[in-house]
């Protein structure tokens, strides 16, 4: 909260606890001598205040910011926190990543070429897990999926990016995330020439 007004504040807290009511969010507030807490304060420069920050059990962190119109209506800060947990791409993902045996999310680089190379072996290795399903201890009929981010999604999708550690101004290479269940992550992400039909 900083220095903000207490009915700014509980403005704020009104509407993080609205928009993220259905996701695994906690809301913490953070006072003047907080520890680890200030030094995010001090990493992102935030302020002016109120100000927050998304961080993750893995510790990487998102500074959210509220421009001073957004303070003074709910819908507004509705409208600004909503996109931190939803997004065109993650309602792809939820709707593909329950019954398939899992989901493959292609996040493209910068380099076209291994865009397409990576796609290609994504491609062959659905092949072979589908043509090979029957022999799984705990099959499903519904094959492993492919959803893509291009690069003109990745501005777009910058919280889901974060989710999974990554930042979409450093994606020279392409990521594969392989995500399944309730999107959950197997394994650590796959980049660039790593990204193999076997692997």
């Amino acid at each position: 909260p900083g220095d903000a007004p207490a009915d700014v504040v509980a403005r704020v807290k009104r509407a993080a606890y609205t928009a993220f009511i259905d996701a695994h969010v906690l809301i913490h507030e953070v006072g003047p001598d907080t520890r680890p807490e200030v030094d995010y304060v001090k990493r992102h420069h935030l302020g002016p205040f109120p100000a927050g920050v998304f961080v993750a059990p893995e510790g990487q962190s998102l500074p959210v910011s509220f421009p001073e119109a957004a303070l003074a209506d709910d819908d507004a800060l509705l409208a600004l926190l909503h996109p931190l947990i939803v997004s065109p791409k993650r309602d792809v993902l939820l709707e593909k990543v329950v019954e398939p045996f899992c989901t493959l999310l292609l996040i493209h680089g910068d380099d076209e070429k291994l865009n397409v190379t990576t796609k290609a072996r994504i491609e062959a290795a659905i092949v072979e897990l589908t043509d090979n399903m029957d022999q799984l201890e705990k099959g499903t009929e519904v094959p492993p999926q492919l959803v893509e981010l291009t690069v003109d999604e990745r501005a777009t999708e910058v919280p889901l990016l974060w989710s999974l550690g990554l930042s979409p101004t450093t994606l020279a290479e392409p990521r594969v995330a392989v995500l399944f269940g309730r999107a959950r992550r197997m394994g650590s992400i796959l980049r660039g020439d790593r990204v193999s039909q076997e692997s």
